[in-house]
């Protein structure tokens, strides 16, 4: 935070030569007039992580480790027939080769040694690349790749700094008129004061701290010679080592939970602070912007700056021949005190460095106690931005409880209404059915003809109805890309009811167009006349 140092820093004297002014202060009210327009907001994002993948990564490392201490091998026999001659050392499987290969005996003995031409050598060589061991070695690049991806954006997400500002003013004074517009929107990513004052920074040191656990069990000899092996892909075999070995069984346990893990781990929200209207203090501050760039506007605008730059090394000229006058009053001042009192310059020197002594003690004090202070400042501004949140979270859990509520009774009133609609339609209803077999029973023969044109029709719609429902059904699917070769649309059976929805559709797109063209001879005609 080097630059704000300084930024503040030269903002402070800024302000010190500014404030006590008096024209400068009436200049700075009329910016200040009006400060309902003026807009300062800050996004805070709250991010919040679910340390279950955090331990259970922690613990299946420990067994990693573990594991790869134990440096599974397996060996590994390659044989060969060599000349004689080249034979070093013979083993019990030269022996048994060439009992089973005599004709590598090409000469007979003359003195009694058997002396074939070639024998058959074995060569043992040790093989770390253990199925077991290639195992761990999948599993930590996959435990890699979930930790750093949560990784960066839990960072990101607690060290962004998102800022807007936003001014409007016309001032008038005068012969003075001034208009002032300011839209300011600032993105930091990776900001050093958002990372250090993360409520998230012991987190972030744990996900830190398993990454560099990976990568150091990456580096080790066991790991690298893995790495030239080819890289093991799921579906993984649970092999007896992987099942019985405690450390190889808690790296399973680890694989399984990291497979089988489901969301982002963290969840982040989006709060802002906005302060509308600003208080006195802050708003004078933000008034001297309009005042400075006035003064560059007008003096790069006329050229006045080079004036202004020569009287103001004539008056640093001023100042250091004042000081260099106080000095020297101060040093003769020094020499007739020493000749007044009689005493040496060594010794006056020697109780001025005490004196210089105790003052850098006191100052060196004091530095601490501002370091303190500075730092229960920032606690305390940590607090009150904890607090904002929680306040603003309890408002927010309000507005929704108050709205839960509203629409629970809203629902409720309208269920009751609608069973008290479908009660009533109900009796009628059923009055009405009552009435009809009354009368069916007068004129039987004539009711059940009817009745049956009627429910031939009403089977009629019903069917051009479900015909419709399963074409808009089959519609909808097409446009998501969720008809799949489960749906049978390409058998005989699915083929016929597309055809049937295909007529169905034909059917009642004439009957609305013959609605339609009645509706638009009619407007036509209507207007003409």
């Amino acid at each position: 935070m080097g630059h704000l140092d300084k930024y503040y820093r030269a903002f402070k004297s800024y302000r010190a030569a500014t404030k006590p002014d008096g024209d400068l202060s009436k200049r700075r009210k009329l910016y200040k007039g009006s400060p309902k327009g003026d807009l300062l907001q800050v996004v805070d994002y709250n991010c919040t992580v679910d340390e279950d993948w955090i331990s259970a990564i922690e613990t299946g490392l420990l067994h990693i480790g573990k594991a790869i201490d134990e440096e599974r091998q397996f060996i590994r026999s390659n044989g060969e027939v060599k000349p004689i001659e080249k034979v070093k050392s013979v083993s019990r499987e030269s022996v048994e080769h060439l009992s089973k290969h005599s004709n590598l005996i090409t000469r007979l003995p003359e003195d009694g040694d058997v002396i074939p031409d070639g024998l058959y050598t074995v060569e043992r060589l040790t093989d770390y690349a253990v199925y077991e061991n290639r195992f761990l070695y999948a599993l930590l690049l996959y435990a890699r790749d979930f930790a750093a991806y949560r990784y960066d954006k839990i960072t990101g997400f607690s060290s962004l700094y998102e800022g807007e500002y936003r001014a409007e003013r016309t001032v008038s004074s005068g012969k003075r008129k001034a208009q002032l517009k300011i839209d300011f929107k600032e993105e930091i990513k990776d900001d050093a004061f958002m990372r250090e004052n993360s409520p998230l920074s012991g987190v972030i040191l744990r996900i830190d701290g398993i990454l560099k656990t990976i990568n150091a069990y990456l580096c080790t000899p066991l790991m690298e010679f893995v790495a030239k092996s080819p890289l093991l892909k799921p579906p993984i075999t649970e092999t007896n080592v992987l099942k019985m070995n405690k450390n190889f069984k808690g790296a399973m346990q680890l694989y399984y939970f990291l497979n089988s893990y489901e969301g982002q781990g963290f969840n982040v929200e989006r709060l802002e602070r906005v302060q509308n209207p600003l208080n006195s203090d802050v708003a004078d501050e933000f008034a001297e912007v309009g005042e400075l760039v006035s003064f560059l506007t007008y003096g790069h605008g006329t050229g006045v700056t080079a004036r202004l730059e020569e009287r103001y090394l004539m008056e640093e000229e001023r100042k250091k021949q004042e000081q260099e006058r106080l000095q020297a009053e101060k040093m003769e001042g020094l020499r007739r005190r020493i000749r007044a009192n009689g005493g040496e310059a060594e010794e006056y020197a020697l109780m001025l460095e005490k004196r210089v002594r105790a003052l850098e003690k006191e100052n060196s004090q004091l530095e601490a106690a501002r370091a303190e202070v500075e730092a229960l400042t920032k606690k305390c501004g940590v607090a009150e931005r904890e607090r904002d949140g929680l306040s603003e979270k309890i408002t927010a859990l309000n507005k929704d409880y108050t709205a839960r509520i509203a629409e629970m009774k809203a629902d409720f009133a309208s269920q009751t209404e609608r069973l008290n609609l479908e009660k009533q339609e109900e009796i009628k209803r059923l009055t009405s059915e009552f009435e009809a077999a009354r009368k069916s029973l007068e004129s039987e023969l004539s009711e059940k003809s009817e009745r049956i044109e009627t429910l031939e029709l009403s089977c009629e719609k019903a069917e051009n109805g479900r015909v419709l429902a399963e074409a808009k059904l089959n519609v909808f699917k097409s446009e998501h890309g969720l008809i799949t070769d489960g749906d049978g649309l390409s058998s005989e059976e699915g083929f016929d009811e597309l055809e049937r929805q295909y007529a169905a559709f034909k059917a009642l797109f004439k009957q609305e167009w013959k609605k339609a063209k009645k509706k638009i001879k009619s407007e036509v005609y209507g207007k003409k006349e």
